[in-house]
């Protein structure tokens, strides 16, 4: 679990107005410093997230294996129908010559 980083803004705000910033000006950076920070850790992904993308993953790369099994299959199916065709047109053809 993600935990929130800590910013401690009066500090912010003070070594922005000792730089010379005015106070709203510096207290305004420092709160958006603190949202920044903790909206950041927020968006990061944990490790049960990534576990969770792992096993999708792996289902999705098993469905994908399965399928380009499938199709090859079907490709050769498909190719050796046609050999056949072709090998029996040949020999019709050559009986037909011999024939005559």
């Amino acid at each position: 679990m993600a935990t929130a980083m800590m910013i401690d803004t009066l500090q912010v705000s003070r070594r922005l107005r000792d730089a010379g910033a005015d106070e709203r000006v510096a207290d305004a950076v420092a709160a958006v410093v603190a949202e920044a920070a903790l909206g950041s850790r927020e968006d990061l992904a944990t490790k049960g997230d990534l576990g969770l993308l792992r096993t999708e993953l792996a289902q999705g790369l098993a469905l994908l294996r399965d399928d380009t099994e499938k199709a090859i299959i079907a490709s050769q199916n498909r190719m050796l129908l046609a050999i056949g065709a072709m090998l029996a047109a040949t020999v019709g053809v050559l009986f037909t010559l011999l024939r005559h």
